[in-house]
C-alpha cells in the first residue's frame, strides 16, 4: 500500500510541476498497474473478475486519453465498461 500512495503522489506532483510528458504517462500507468496487481492479489470469485476487469478497462481508457487523436469516444466507452463492472462487483449476488 505504501507503494501505492508512491506511485500516486508521484503523478500529483508530475502534473503539477508541468512534468515531461513521459513522466506523467509513466506514474499514471504505474498506479493503475499497481491497483490491478492489489486487486490480482485477492481471493478468487466474481467481485475480483468484475474489479480487475474494470481496472483494466480504466487502463485502457486511460492510454486512449493520452494517445493524441480523434479517440475520445472510444475512451468513454472504456470507461462505461468500467463502470458497469464495478455496478456489477458490489452488486449483491
Amino acid at each position: 500500500m505504501r507503494l501505492m500512495r508512491l506511485a500516486f503522489a508521484r503523478y500529483v506532483v508530475a502534473v503539477a510541476v508541468d512534468a515531461p510528458v513521459w513522466a506523467v504517462w509513466g506514474t499514471k500507468i504505474a498506479v493503475i498497474l499497481l491497483l490491478l496487481l492489489l486487486a490480482a492479489a485477492g481471493s478468487p470469485g466474481r467481485y475480483r473478475t468484475f474489479i480487475l476487469i474494470g481496472l483494466l478497462a480504466s487502463a485502457v481508457g486511460d492510454l486512449i486519453f493520452l494517445v493524441p487523436g480523434d479517440l475520445f469516444l472510444a475512451g468513454v466507452a472504456c470507461f462505461l465498461v468500467a463502470h458497469i463492472c464495478y455496478i456489477a462487483a458490489f452488486t449483491p449476488g
